[in-house]
């Protein structure tokens, strides 16, 4: 009986051709399609993920991914709006925190520091909330992006006397 012998060297070749052939020549399958199928048709689908996180990596981005370029000028309005307000409150807020005042005046300036810190953290809440309504309204116009609003589709309500005795409404759907 002879017992063939195999050289390491060799084996580590034979392993390395093999990997080379699997990843750099694949092979490809098909199989019969007993189904007619008409061709696939490429759709650009409108994705809400990706509207969801442009907006929340850039304010607006979102809303021109769902083409409404009209809503980034007013939310950029409303989160300028927002910080100037913030820095206009912190700047009198630390004016009366640093105010010397003679005791009988103290009050009065504790009063003013609480105002314009109680308007600082408004700004800051008012900017979260425009943050906020801008994800939202991306993600919302991205669902309804393939929204049919054509002419076709309205709703009529009029009047109607049902059997000549009762009063009702009629309601025409027209899709």
């Amino acid at each position: 009986m002879k017992i063939l012998h195999v050289e390491k060297k060799d084996a580590t070749w034979g392993c390395l051709i093999l990997w080379m052939a699997f990843f750099f020549f694949p092979s490809y399958t098909f199989a019969q399609d007993t189904l007619n199928h008409e061709p696939d048709t490429v759709m650009n689908v409108h994705s809400p993920r990706k509207a969801t996180i442009m907006s929340a990596v850039l304010p607006g981005l979102g809303q021109v991914y769902n083409r409404q370029y009209w809503k980034v000028p007013v939310i950029y309005a409303g989160m300028g709006t927002c910080v100037y307000f913030f820095l206009f409150n912190n700047r009198w807020r630390l004016y009366y925190h640093s105010l010397d005042v003679p005791p009988e005046q103290k009050q009065l300036a504790t009063e003013a520091y609480l105002y314009y810190e109680r308007n600082r953290e408004l700004s800051i809440m008012l900017f979260g909330a425009i943050y906020l309504l801008n994800v939202i309204d991306a993600t919302v116009d991205a669902y309804l992006f393939t929204f049919d609003v054509s002419k076709n589709l309205s709703l009529h309500i009029t009047p109607s006397l049902m059997n000549y005795s009762s009063a009702g409404f009629s309601c025409y759907f027209r899709f």
